[in-house]
């Protein structure tokens, strides 16, 4: 009896032993649509007189981003991203607001940054501008979103 038992045993440990190694077999390399790209997406954003263009003004927050900002103008600027000017603000209040800022853009130079947004920020929260006396006033600035 204890023979025919062992018997058993061994049988089922055998079967077990080989759905085991079935089942648990090599696969070959598999993607991920959710795998997450940590190289930088590039944004373009060329100022001139009084206009700011990018290619992209809606952005999310985790993801970094390279900003390549070009002067195509004949004097200096700037690309700050910041709440809208208002009546009571000054460009000091805006210096503590700002998310970021490239400054003093010579004509004709370019200037990058890397930045990631950590928070959203919805339509009319957020705006590239450059503040150099005169341009904001003149109308250079994009509305920008965060989401």
């Amino acid at each position: 009896m204890k023979e025919h038992m062992r018997s058993i045993w061994l049988s089922m440990f055998v079967v077990l032993a080989v759905l085991v190694t079935a089942c648990g077999g090599t696969t070959g390399p598999t993607t991920s649509s959710s795998t997450t790209n940590t190289a930088p997406k590039t944004v373009n954003i060329t100022v001139t007189e009084f206009k700011i263009a990018s290619d992209l003004t809606q952005f999310s927050t985790g993801v970094p981003y390279h900003f390549v900002v070009v002067n195509k103008g004949t004097t200096m600027h700037e690309v700050m991203i910041a709440p809208p000017l208002t009546g009571t603000m000054t460009v000091d209040d805006l210096d503590k607001l700002r998310l970021f800022e490239v400054s003093d853009i010579a004509a004709g130079e370019t200037k990058t940054l890397d930045y990631t947004f950590k928070e959203s920020a919805s339509l009319g929260k957020m705006q590239m501008a450059c503040h150099v006396p005169g341009h904001y006033e003149s109308g250079m600035m994009l509305p920008v979103v965060i989401v």
